[in-house]
Order: structure tokens, then C-alpha cells, then sequence
């Protein structure tokens, strides 16, 4: 899905007056209303990026002398797991611009990516492909409606985002029934 498609069915759903087909074909230049829709979308994408991530990447970080791990270089959303070389949880603390850990050393950092900020013309690329466009769409329905102030319609679609989601994590999270003897 396009921000261009975030931004049509936001336009259509709450009839925001956005000249979207000019704004696609480059004779109108963004609004401010357009340029909040895009702002949303970084937000509930980084949002699922957070609570739902599949983009984890793992590295071997080092601490240095006062146990500070710098994470500037890693694009970091959240630790996942962080493990000494013998494959045992280390306790962290996250602090301002990386991670504290009691003592210097080389640790495996397992973490999950932060996606990347999208623009008027970008694709948005989804952490699941459970996570659909209309659930998305949910989402920044939700955020814009909070961010002009409008705490009734952000309920409303805050509770279809959730209800949404939900169904969508539970349905990723079916266990099949154990194998039996004939």
C-alpha cells in the first residue's frame, strides 16, 4: 500500500476535502491535513514495528569500561534479548543513546528495527502480512483523529484498530493440536 492510498481512504472516510488526484499528479502541493496523515503513518508503522516485530536483526555489541552500549548504529526499536557469550540473559537498562549493563564486554544483541520513515510517494511495507491495509488504515484513522483533537472519533477507531489487530496476532498465534498415535 501507497501513502498516496493511506491518505485517499483517510480523505474519503472522514471527507477531510484533500485534492488528492492533484496532489498524486504533482499540480497541488501537500496540506498541512495531508502532511499530519503522513506524520500518522510513521507513527502506527513504528508502533507496529515496536509490538509486532518480524524485522529482528541480531549483532554482537561491545561495552565499553562503564558498561555503556552505544545503539545509534543499529536503528534500534527495542532489545529483544541481550546475551552474554554463553548464551545467558544479561539485565540492561536502556539510557540516552544506548544500553547500561554492569560490566565491559562483547554481548549478542538481539533487537527489533525500526522501519523506515516514509514520504508522500512511499510504499509502506507492513511488519506482517498479517497486518493488512485496512487494519493500517485503522490505525492512522485513529492517530489523526487524536492529534486534531477529535477524542470521540479516536475512540471509535481505536476500538476497531484494537479489535482488528487482534484477530489478526490471534490468528498468527493458532497452535496446531499435538500429533497422536493411530
Amino acid at each position: 500500500m501507497k501513502v498516496l492510498d493511506v491518505i485517499n481512504a483517510c480523505n474519503k472516510i472522514l471527507e477531510l476535502d484533500i485534492a488528492v488526484d492533484d496532489i498524486a499528479n504533482g499540480s497541488a502541493e501537500p496540506c498541512d491535513k495531508t502532511n499530519r496523515i503522513i506524520d500518522c503513518c510513521n507513527t502506527i508503522s513504528e508502533e507496529l514495528y515496536r509490538d509486532y516485530p518480524t524485522h529482528c536483526r541480531r549483532t554482537v555489541a561491545e561495552a565499553d569500561s562503564e558498561g555503556f552500549i552505544p545503539t545509534s548504529q543499529y536503528s534500534l526499536c527495542r532489545v529483544l534479548s541481550l546475551c552474554d557469550g554463553e548464551g545467558a540473559a544479561v539485565p540492561y537498562r536502556y539510557t540516552q543513546g544506548g544500553l547500561l549493563v554492569s560490566k565491559s564486554g562483547k554481548y549478542n544483541l538481539t533487537y527489533a528495527k525500526l522501519p523506515k520513515t516514509v514520504g508522500l510517494r512511499d510504499e509502506l511495507e507492513m511488519p506482517s502480512p498479517r497486518i493488512t491495509d485496512r487494519i493500517f488504515v485503522y490505525g492512522v484513522l485513529r492517530e489523526y483523529s487524536l492529534q486534531t483533537g477529535d477524542f470521540t472519533s479516536s475512540a471509535v477507531w481505536a476500538d476497531k484498530y484494537d479489535a482488528a489487530l487482534n484477530v489478526a496476532v490471534k490468528q498468527a498465534s493458532a497452535v496446531m493440536p499435538a500429533r497422536r498415535w493411530l
